[in-house]
């Protein structure tokens, strides 16, 4: 390995360590998992609300006798794409909820300090056998991989997603809950003239499903595909540093004389 490469290695692998030991990148990432699961039960909670109002509203009948005849109908009916989305909504965002759950404790696991200190031996012991001239065993570098994806890749997907919700999908997330709102306050109105109701509703249902499916890219893109994306980057990335730094089939080179 050559010694810038080598000299690379080793401030990687010690600012690693470092960093496994502080405590305040642990606390800012668990206070950004929290923040996002308060914002997926809070969202959760506004759908089950906003679905039994457009339940209560689908049972909506309007009587009317044109030219003498009784006539009944049902613009409640209109709603009925919404109602169906927001069902799915709901189960997204319990998704959701799981999702930001599990990265709280997966959080928790990684700040141990059992992992920390296991990390910090894999690589101390990695570095003593590169410096006695020892081919490091590939069964090791997967160890020390597995270890440092346990203790920095959820920590790493917490910052990296809370970066993204704030500079692209944060604005987004507000401005659908706002319109949510306008449509509650639509559906909940009882002054309505009649002949304007089914144009009303239209505009709910219309409202309802724009801003819905606005919250499931926030929702999907946050909790989902980013953190998988990043995930799977860290673990290429750290896989790709390994087979350069410890090359199979041939003893790691020592330190240059």
């Amino acid at each position: 390995m050559s010694r810038p490469r080598s000299v690379a290695a080793a401030v990687l692998a010690l600012a690693l360590v470092i960093l496994a030991w502080l405590p305040q990148p642990q606390h800012i990432a668990l206070e950004t998992a929290e923040a996002g699961l308060k914002r997926a039960l809070a969202t959760y909670a506004v759908a089950r609300g906003l679905d039994a109002l457009v339940s209560a509203a689908q049972g909506t009948q309007v009587s009317a006798a044109p030219a003498g005849m009784g006539v009944i109908t049902a613009p409640g009916q209109l709603l009925d794409p919404a109602n169906d989305l927001l069902e799915q909504f709901s189960s997204l965002m319990l998704t959701a909820i799981v999702a930001f759950g599990l990265q709280v404790l997966l959080l928790q696991v990684g700040a141990h300090w059992v992992l920390s200190l296991s990390f910090t031996a894999a690589v101390v012991l990695a570095g003593m056998s590169w410096w006695r001239r020892r081919r490091v065993p590939p069964v090791w570098t997967r160890v020390l991989l597995v270890l440092a994806v346990a203790r920095f890749a959820v920590l790493g997907c917490t910052f990296a997603s809370d970066w993204l919700y704030r500079g692209y999908l944060a604005e987004r997330y507000t401005v659908a809950q706002q319109q949510i709102d306008k449509a509650s306050d639509m559906l909940r109105r009882r002054d309505i003239d009649v002949r304007q109701l089914p144009e009303q509703l239209t505009q709910a249902a219309e409202l309802i499903v724009r801003q819905v499916v606005d919250l499931i890219v926030v929702f999907l893109v946050h909790t989902v595909i980013f953190p998988v994306v990043t995930l799977w980057f860290v673990v290429a990335m750290g896989r790709a540093l390994v087979a350069g730094t410890v090359p199979r089939g041939a003893p790691a080179a020592g330190p240059p004389d």
